[in-house]
């Protein structure tokens, strides 16, 4: 029970209530929690940063059990989601869409994770690094796979309401 109550469950129970209930926090409050907000992407990549900064670069780069976990992440489910979501009748740019958010790196919160959890944080903070420049690549597969799928169909025949959309997908 003491590992559920914690300062975060604490606080997302308050944001509901607030939500549900309609009640709105002195803006003084609600600035300095969209400040503290702001901060905490960069402090998470600066956790990563003094994680890997104990081991040289290509030690990173030489972490061959990683490969596999961003092929897998970044190319392989992203291709079953998007065909998986397309063969249940999902729009096809709403299906890319979900495929792209699939296809993101693993997050800069995680070696912090790790570390809480006493595990292998070093590791986690390679798999971040890997991944967020895998994303360049596989980012790029998705898209040339994208203008592919665009150019085989008349794409522009798809209903959008009120939008209208050239052969490469893009609105206009």
């Amino acid at each position: 029970m003491a590992s559920i109550v914690n300062p975060s469950m604490i606080a997302s129970v308050l944001a509901l209530v607030l939500f549900f209930t309609g009640w709105q926090v002195p803006e003084l409050v609600q600035d300095s929690l969209s400040l503290l907000g702001g901060i905490t992407a960069p402090i998470a990549m600066l956790v990563v940063g003094v994680i890997v900064a104990r081991s040289p670069m290509k030690n990173v780069v030489k972490e061959v059990r990683l490969y596999p976990y961003m092929i897998i992440r970044q190319l392989i489910f992203p291709a079953l989601f998007y065909w998986g979501f397309t063969a249940l009748g999902v729009s096809p740019l709403l299906a890319a869409v979900f495929m792209l958010m699939f296809a993101m790196p693993a997050g800069s919160m995680c070696p912090t994770f790790v570390a809480q959890y006493n595990g292998n944080a070093q590791l986690a903070a390679k798999a971040t690094i890997i991944t967020t420049v895998g994303r360049s690549c596989s980012f790029r597969c998705w898209s040339r796979s994208w203008d592919w799928w665009v150019s085989r169909r008349h794409f522009a025949s798809l209903d959008f309401p009120g939008e209208t959309c050239d052969r490469r997908g893009r609105f206009g």
